[in-house]
């Protein structure tokens, strides 16, 4: 067990190591780009004060690696291999009130990162969605099979105006010793036992955080999400170390 990234984004600069794209600047290093992207993703404050990354997005942007985006990821790197494929991802956003964006637009991706040669869309391995006052948690129709498509594992109503945490518990493998567990809130929102959730990739599937127009549905208007306090660990490790407890209990689905 590991802890493999640990921060704050209590204040400038950005940490070393996250890829960052948006408004027409794709993939590039906060290693080069210390300060960010010039108003779309820069160490900033949280509409309470505290100190966070903000991710601005505006219908009126430049497309990015794409698409419409305004995020940062990390964690690249081989596939995991068993049993070192377990990850805890931990991580506090923040959405004002006013996140009430017109199409599906993400605040947080576990991406596949495609072998050479492959199609560069397959689908996200999961994905944290927003939309008309929903948090839905989608994932692929069926791992570890190679094509496009989602299914929603869970959709619960979204919290704004407050810091939120949120955490992705996974084991990424191809075959029935893969799970999934996911918490919003505080709260367990959706867990899958004994199920593939990896594509068979050579690499491993990777964490963004920040806002993209996950359909390509034609974004309208301005948004911005407040990230702080991410971690990252490796290998098995309990809710109670991660969390600082146990995850409450399941939270019952809206649809």
């Amino acid at each position: 067990m590991a802890l493999l990234f640990d921060h704050s984004f209590a204040g400038a600069p950005l940490p070393a190591g996250l890829i960052m794209s948006a408004n027409g600047v794709e993939a590039v290093s906060s290693d080069d780009y210390p300060y960010g992207i010039s108003g779309r993703i820069y160490p900033g404050t949280a509409p309470d004060g505290s100190p966070a990354v903000c991710c601005r997005l505006t219908g009126a942007d430049a497309e990015a690696a794409g698409g419409l985006r305004s995020e940062f990821s990390l964690d690249k790197g081989a596939a995991l291999v068993a049993p070192d494929s377990e990850r805890w991802y931990v991580w506090d956003v923040w959405l004002p009130d006013t996140h009430t964006p017109n199409v599906r637009t993400s605040i947080c991706q576990i991406h596949d990162d495609p072998d050479d040669g492959e199609p560069v869309v397959k689908a996200p391995n999961l994905e944290f969605i927003t939309y008309a006052g929903k948090v839905s948690i989608d994932i692929p129709k069926d791992c570890p099979t190679e094509q496009a498509g989602f299914r929603t594992l869970a959709a619960v109503p979204i919290a704004t105006g407050r810091w939120v945490q949120c955490a992705i518990h996974a084991k990424w493998e191809i075959d029935a010793t893969g799970f999934l567990e996911i918490a919003f809130d505080g709260r367990v929102v959706g867990r899958e036992w004994n199920r593939a959730c990896h594509f068979p990739d050579i690499k491993r599937p990777y964490l963004k955080l920040g806002l993209y127009d996950t359909y390509h549905g034609g974004l309208s208007g301005d948004y911005s999400a407040w990230y702080r306090n991410l971690r990252i660990y490796g290998g098995r490790h309990a809710a109670s170390e991660v969390l600082g407890g146990h995850i409450l209990p399941r939270v019952r689905s809206v649809r």
